[in-house]
């Protein structure tokens, strides 16, 4: 191996070492638990600010590492693509190349704003992870999964239809199947409230106080401005659960 050769292996498996790390430790899955317990404390009476605060602190600073880390990766198979180009080596029994690399990072990129119900963005990340790696199957499931969020039915089976044609009898490609037949009946991808009951009821309350309020001629205008904060309170909790 000459000299070249070892900066270009060099250079890959540094950057396979970033994506692995992401990927091993479950920081996207711990990400996604922080979002949803800290989703959890908002809508639940007993949700303390200070708790919201540091959940929300701690997914920032994850989010940070893993962003860091994507950096570091891309930067280190960029160097390595300059040197040799797309070709791959083997690492841990798999076939990587700098284009793996760059599949992976879109990828993760994807799921980071697929968690944060950022369809658009997903979508976008997950069409460029399979450009870099066409057979890449979670990317191909998941870019479905956010058309089916983004409510855009007709996109969502085509890419279905890719996947079963890759994976006609595996797991993925049956459940691909499966979301064809949910898809096509309309009995998945409408939009339904996903929301807490109990906290739409409380914010309803307060509106029907601001209500009562308003009419009781001895507190109006008090009336009117809580039901401005509490009217737009219930207005934007539907909006941000009705998906």
């Amino acid at each position: 191996m000459d000299a070249s050769e070892q900066k270009y292996e060099q250079y890959l498996r540094v950057a396979w070492s970033y994506i692995v790390e992401i990927m091993d430790e479950g920081k996207i899955e711990e990400l996604n638990n922080i979002h949803t317990k800290s989703d959890q404390l908002i809508e639940s009476e007993g949700g303390h600010f200070r708790d919201i605060l540091s959940l929300s602190s701690l997914e920032g600073s994850t989010q940070r590492e893993i962003l860091e880390n994507l950096d570091m990766a891309w930067n280190s198979a960029e160097k390595a693509y300059k040197i040799g180009g797309y070709k791959p080596i083997a690492i841990d029994d798999l076939e990587i190349s700098p284009a793996t690399i760059f599949g992976a990072t879109f990828y993760i990129r994807g799921q980071l704003e697929f968690n944060s119900e950022h369809w658009g963005q997903a979508i976008n990340h997950y069409k460029k992870s399979v450009e870099y790696i066409p057979e890449y199957l979670e990317a191909w499931y998941n870019l479905g999964a956010a058309y089916i969020n983004k409510h855009e039915p007709e996109l969502a089976i085509e890419v279905f239809e890719k996947i079963v044609s890759l994976d006609p009898v595996g797991e993925l490609g049956i459940e691909a199947l499966k979301n064809i037949e949910k898809l096509k009946s309309g009995s998945l991808g409408r939009k339904t409230f996903t929301g807490s009951w109990g906290c739409l009821a409380v914010l309803a309350v307060f509106v029907l106080v601001s209500f009562f309020m308003i009419f009781s001629f001895s507190m109006p205008a008090e009336g009117f401005m809580n039901l401005l904060i509490w009217g737009g309170a219930l207005g934007g909790y539907i909006w941000w659960k009705y998906k």
